[in-house]
């Protein structure tokens, strides 16, 4: 017990208040939101053009994501170095209200290690009395340490073994699951499938070897449906071919992906480092592509390229513009 409550006074940063709280068996979460208002000092202030500066929590969207105000504009603020499990999954919603117990409506200090669009970043949040959020919703349980964000990182990889050996939070469970093994895997497999309509005969998959299906009423034959021809080549359509396998470079990040194109419709998908999987719809005019990217239920980026040769360039973002970003076939 002394060894977790050494990390949490020194490593993480909490206050004595709350170090003695957690040695009276008390909750993570309830304790760092008391700590947190009776420690009314608010978080060192900077300049708003540093990657440094002030602001308040407006909404937490996931356990690893919230929304601040910045400059008369919302900005989302993804936490460096951690991973919280989805709210699909088990211990998704408890680490979401962890979260806002911990940060909702309080001033913070958000240092950006990166920028990701125009309206989102990446970044180490402060609560006040310069508490790391980041950290304390790892040592709590409630988060994963990122590995492959944050590789180097020996406080997170210090919480996320202490929180394991006393079985906090979603540790509790004997297996947990990672959210970047979730995500691709265990979400696709636990995704409801759509129910048959009543008039339609059973898929064939569930048909027995056996049943053989009465013969059907007699109707006028209907008209048979129009054959949809094979696309055009680019040459005598205007319309360059997108089909294929990319390797898409944005900013640090290599990620693997293919479209497909029928005509002028374009569809596709791509594979983030951290597992997840991302598809896209879009249409074809000349030898660019429009269209949406679509993360999760919440993150939509509007995509556009120009295709030159082997390769595409082009941009992302809420709406047009955006940051740059490019691609080669493999």
């Amino acid at each position: 017990m002394l060894h977790h409550l050494v990390i949490a006074h020194q490593i993480l940063g909490l206050p004595l208040l709350l170090v003695l709280a957690l040695w009276a068996g008390q909750g993570c979460s309830r304790k760092v939101e008391e700590v947190a208002r009776a420690e009314s000092r608010p978080a060192p202030s900077t300049s708003p053009s540093s990657n440094r500066y002030s602001v308040r929590v407006l909404a937490v969207h996931e356990g690893d994501m919230i929304e601040v105000a910045k400059d008369g504009k919302n900005d989302r603020v993804r936490l460096y170095g951690i991973d919280a499990p989805e709210e699909g999954q088990p211990h998704g919603v408890e680490s979401r209200k962890a979260c806002t117990t911990m940060c909702s409506g309080k001033e913070v200090v958000v240092e950006v290690k990166r920028r990701e669009g125009d309206d989102q970043v990446v970044g180490i949040v402060a609560l006040p009395g310069d508490k790391s959020l980041n950290r304390a919703l790892v040592w709590c349980g409630d988060a994963w340490w990122d590995r492959k964000s944050a590789p180097d990182d020996g406080i997170l990889a210090a919480c996320e073994a202490d929180a394991r050996k006393a079985q906090r939070g979603l540790w509790a469970s004997p297996n947990p699951i990672a959210p970047w093994e979730w995500q691709p895997t265990v979400a696709a497999k636990s995704a409801p499938q759509p129910s048959p309509s009543p008039t339609a005969p059973a898929p064939p998959s569930t048909l027995r070897r056996t049943y053989t299906p009465p013969p059907p009423a007699r109707r006028p034959s209907p008209t048979p449906p129009p054959q949809l021809s094979r696309p055009e080549p680019a040459a005598s359509t205007g319309r360059a071919n997108f089909s294929g396998n990319w390797n898409c470079q944005w900013g640090r990040d290599s990620i693997p992906g293919a479209l497909t194109q029928s005509g002028s419709n374009l569809q596709g998908y791509c594979v983030y480092p951290n597992g997840k999987r991302a598809t896209f719809q879009g249409t074809v005019s000349g030898n660019t592509l429009s269209g949406t990217l679509h993360v999760d239920v919440r993150t939509q980026w509007v995509i556009q390229a120009t295709l030159h040769g082997d390769s595409l360039n082009g941009t992302w973002g809420r709406g047009s513009g955006g940051s740059a970003w490019s691609a080669v076939r493999r």
